[in-house]
């Protein structure tokens, strides 16, 4: 061993344990969501795909809702209004945030959407994203 490294020691019993008792609680909260989240989303599915058009390419349709409200309220929304929105589409809110913010890194090299009890996008992003378009 060279000198200054740290050798690692996986315990294999506890990380097959943590393994388990993750898929245990993947399973509850499935079950928790499944009977909500299947209700919302082929009721909003139809909703969104016949309302809005494809403006922004890489998201899909839910998350392209999501920024659209941001659109519609000059790029202000109340959290509560983004998590009841998420909740209609089918969508966790901060994993919905997250998918957001990581397709701007992409487009903008910096979080899109800014988060409080007043989540906002900033003034010189909203208008970049005001004249993004998907090609037809």
């Amino acid at each position: 061993m060279a000198p200054g490294s740290q050798q690692v020691i996986v315990n294999k019993k506890r990380l097959r344990r943590t393994r388990h008792e993750t898929a245990q609680v993947r399973d509850i909260l499935n079950e928790i969501y499944a009977a909500n989240d299947v209700e919302a989303a082929s009721a909003s599915t139809v909703s969104v795909e016949a309302e809005i058009p494809r403006r922004f390419h890489g998201l899909d349709r839910g998350h392209e809702e999501l920024v659209v409200l941001f659109l519609e309220r000059d790029g202000q929304v109340d959290r509560i209004d983004f998590e009841n929105q998420a909740q209609r589409l089918g969508l966790f809110t901060d994993g919905a945030l997250e998918t957001i913010n990581d397709w701007s890194f992409g487009h903008f090299e910096e979080v899109l959407v800014e988060d409080g009890n007043a989540m906002m996008i900033p003034p010189r992003l909203l208008k970049q994203l005001k004249e993004m378009t998907l090609p037809s």
